[in-house]
């Protein structure tokens, strides 16, 4: 009995002993498992947490990014290009002194300018409004130099102004923008506004500090520090000792500088080999001409594991509850599951008031951005307005966005001329969604008008899409633009009157000019008795001479009046292109053989006639072989081709071996009154002849085209399209 009963403790005592261990194993792998659990959750929402904090601080660097380039955009649009159209017109005038320049650029230059430069085409400074910030010679040189750039560039074509160059310097900590001014397209000089690049990033990036991200630097694209918190890091650079032996950074600050924007993480430590500290990153670079600046934000991530840390807490709490209450009563994890949900909730809800706070802040943020940016910016919705800033109010004329708020709809800020052109616009927009610029006239509070540039996007806005429009007041822009093509119009007419007066004091000048060859003519033959002195016959000799010269000048400006003022019309026959370059290869032959030059003929056979004007083909060839006969020097040789293409059409090539026209002159050798005589050696005529061609050429539908080598000789091309092409001339005789 008494084994029995000892047996029987004993029993009782390994079962209580196993339940025990049991219950031990089952709340150790409970509390393990839901360790793992915390510790997983935990993660995911670091994590979570992380990449939405260090996204806003990329949508807050992007911002700071955008505004900086919006306001340079600014300066060298609204400001800048009037500025330098202005001192064009001035350095145009021939009664304006340098001191009256630079007057006007001390009255020109904002706050926002260090400096108005005026170089020469020597680099040199004509006029200046400088502070003592460019005192420094060296930096005058330098932009000097890169004044002398303008020179340099291809001249602008028809009415498009150049565009302005931007350069940086980060030692100077200055922007400088490059204005060639133009009279026509001709550079006479180049304007260089420097401006003060600390005071954008004090603007814009300093602000960034204020809130709950961390600390902001600028980095330019050579690795130098533009700005930091710590002030005695600016000017330094992050390759050049000031990050030395911190490998995490120097590896930053390559992909800072390599990529234009976007997100990363790294170690901090205090000192090399000391605790490290993990960092949140965000960047975004602004464009700076040949150079540009990084925009960065850090932050360490301890400030967002203190902001789980509450979280962390009821993880761990519930946990142990859940684990000590899966062992102990199954009843109790019910009441403890209903608690843990409760708690659960309230975390919840406190999260998304504290989410919702942090939006609210963050929101507040932006639209300080947005207050402070010079464009208009607003939301619409169905031609509605959603949300104004003060930029687009003011813009139309009203005090504060709640007016703008307050409008029926879209079109009382839309000249009543515009507005179906804008709902066209605004109806393609939602189909296609296309975001280019487009230009209209806003309509004021006053019911003035003003010019107003614009573009389009979709943006989410209290749960659905939205149109969101930014827009620029561009009526300086559209000022300057009317008086460019008012100058063209006066251009235009000064070309005119010019046309008409050659072609009334050409025809003026021709009645005693064939007066005066006719009676040297009557002279020189003594119809009415010799003459007697032989010293009168050479001056006889010299005024039939010089007569006949001017008026063979006098004839081809009047010619290239008729044509300029359209008055030229072709009188279109059967022509035998054969035979007028071997007559006209008759005629030179006397000239050729004084100068001792021999003249070459090949020319296809059966080659075809063309539909041309007789009179117009005839002085085409002519000038061609005149011109070749006087820039080939003696004992040189001029050979005139003529032959049929494949293609159908005629070519009259001209080749000589004379003194070629330099590569500097010839892109407007056939422009009036050039030639392009080399060395010493002068050459009579009007330089009229190539003009006139080109003109005939073109009046046909042809071509002209020349290719000279200086000192080798020229070839030049006349081309009459196919069809004009008529049939051989060959077969034309016979008939």
């Amino acid at each position: 009995m008494a084994v029995a009963t000892i047996e029987q403790a004993d029993l009782r005592r390994r079962r209580e002993r196993r339940t025990f261990w049991a219950i031990v194993a089952i709340w150790g792998l409970a509390m393990v498992l839901m360790l793992g659990a915390v510790a997983w959750l935990d993660e995911r929402a670091v994590r979570r947490e992380e990449a939405t904090f260090n996204h806003q601080q990329f949508l807050v660097t992007q911002i700071a990014a955008r505004a900086i380039h919006d306001q340079i955009q600014n300066m060298v649009i609204r400001h800048g290009n009037l500025l330098s159209l202005q001192v064009a017109t001035l350095m145009s005038s021939s009664t304006v002194t340098p001191e009256a320049l630079a007057r006007f650029m001390d009255a020109n230059r904002n706050s926002t300018e260090l400096s108005l430069l005026l170089f020469n085409s020597s680099g040199q400074l004509r006029a200046e409004s400088s502070t003592n910030m460019l005192a420094d010679q060296d930096v005058l040189t330098s932009l000097g130099i890169w004044a002398q750039e303008a020179w340099e560039a291809p001249a602008p074509q028809g009415d498009t102004p150049p565009d302005a160059a931007i350069f940086a310097d980060m030692r100077q900590r200055s922007l400088a923008i490059r204005y060639p001014l133009l009279d026509g397209t001709s550079v006479i000089g180049v304007l260089v506004v420097v401006f003060d690049l600390d005071n954008l990033i004090e603007r814009f990036v300093t602000p960034l500090e204020e809130g709950r991200f961390g600390a902001s630097i600028v980095l330019a694209n050579d690795g130098s520090v533009v700005y930091d918190k710590v002030t005695e890091n600016i000017g330094r650079n992050v390759f050049d000792g000031l990050h030395e032996g911190f490998p995490e950074l120097l590896r930053l600050d390559e992909k800072l500088l390599s990529q234009s924007s976007g997100m990363d993480e790294y170690d901090l430590r205090g000192q090399p080999g000391g605790q490290a500290k993990r960092m949140l990153v965000a960047w975004n670079s602004v464009d700076l001409g040949d150079a540009s600046i990084v925009i960065a934000l850090s932050s360490p991530d301890a400030q967002i594991a203190e902001a789980l840390s509450e979280l962390r807490l009821q993880y761990v709490l519930a946990g142990i509850i859940v684990a000590v209450a899966m062992v102990m009563l199954g009843i109790l994890v019910l009441r403890l599951r209903h608690t843990d949900l409760r708690v659960a909730a309230d975390e919840l809800q406190r999260q998304v008031d504290l989410r919702t706070s942090e939006l609210e802040a963050s929101e507040t943020k932006y639209r300080a951005l947005v207050e402070a940016s010079t464009q208009g910016i607003t939301i619409r919705r169905d031609g509605n307005f959603l949300f104004s800033n003060q930029a687009f109010a003011d813009i139309h004329g009203y005090d504060n966005p709640d007016d703008i708020m307050a409008l029926g709809s879209i079109d009382d800020t839309v000249a009543e001329d515009d507005r179906d052109k804008l709902h066209e616009l605004q109806r393609r927009f939602v189909l296609t969604h296309e975001t280019g610029a487009y230009e209209y006239r806003g309509l004021r509070k006053d019911g003035s008008t003003v010019w107003l540039e614009a573009r389009n996007s979709t943006v989410p806005w209290e749960g659905h899409d939205a149109m969101q429009c930014i827009v620029a007041d561009i009526t300086e822009r559209k000022r300057a633009e009317q008086e460019l093509i008012s100058a063209n119009v006066n251009l235009e007419q000064a070309n005119q009157a010019k046309s008409d007066f050659l072609s009334r004091m050409s025809h003026e000048l021709r009645t005693p000019l064939n007066a005066i060859i006719g009676f040297s003519e009557t002279m020189l033959s003594e119809v009415f008795g010799p003459i007697g002195s032989d010293r009168y016959r050479d001056y006889v000799n010299d005024i039939h001479y010089s007569g006949t010269h001017l008026l063979t000048l006098i004839n081809d400006v009047l010619d290239v009046a008729r044509i300029e003022q359209g008055e030229l019309r072709l009188n279109d026959d059967i022509v035998d292109i054969s035979d007028i370059v071997r007559t006209s290869i008759r005629l030179m032959e006397p000239i050729a053989a004084r100068e001792s030059i021999g003249l070459e003929v090949d020319i296809d056979d059966d080659l075809p006639t063309l539909h041309g004007d007789r009179r117009a083909v005839r002085q085409i060839v002519f000038n061609l072989l005149s011109n070749a006969v006087k820039f080939t020097d003696s004992g040189g040789t001029v050979t005139a081709h003529v032959y049929q293409a494949p293609g159908g059409e005629i070519t009259v090539v001209v080749e000589d071996t004379g003194i070629g026209i330099p590569a500097t002159a010839l892109a407007n050798i056939t422009d009036p009154f050039v030639q392009a005589a080399t060395g010493e050696r002068q050459y009579q005529g009007s330089g009229l002849g190539l003009t006139i061609v080109k003109a005939l050429i073109e009046m046909h539908g042809g071509s002209l085209t020349i290719d000279s080598q200086e000192g080798e000789g020229t070839t030049v091309t006349a081309i009459f399209p196919a069809e004009r092409v008529s049939v051989p001339a060959r077969k034309l005789t016979a008939t």
